[in-house]
């Protein structure tokens, strides 16, 4: 799967181009998720902790308000809980996969 970003790349190369975005790019689809799941919950910067339980993301961030439900829909969450500085993303069994990506990332870009 490629954004627009992506696609607008490839385009100014083939012309000779180059072109800078905003947003860091990931180099395969599990990062490229965990990505958008941080920015959902409101970028690097806002988060203290993330955890999982058996179907939950459990994160702490600095604040609640920056999460973005929509984005976060949109990574295959079932639901979102936001409550104060405590978010909970319902993704089911797979939460520990997803949990471990975002591990791996975040180290990644450390």
């Amino acid at each position: 799967m490629y954004t627009k970003a992506d696609y607008q790349a490839k385009k100014a190369a083939e012309k000779g181009e180059t072109v800078t975005t905003s947003t860091a790019t990931a180099a395969n689809p599990n990062d490229a998720l965990s990505l958008k799941i941080i920015n959902g919950l409101g970028g690097e910067d806002n988060l203290i902790d993330v955890d999982n339980c058996a179907t939950r993301l459990r994160v702490t961030v600095k604040d609640g308000e920056q999460v973005n439900q929509p984005q976060l829909k949109s990574t295959g969450a079932a639901g979102i809980v936001v409550k104060g500085k405590n978010v909970q993303v319902i993704y089911g069994p797979k939460v520990a996969n997803i949990k471990s990506n975002i591990d791996e990332y975040r180290a990644s870009q450390k």
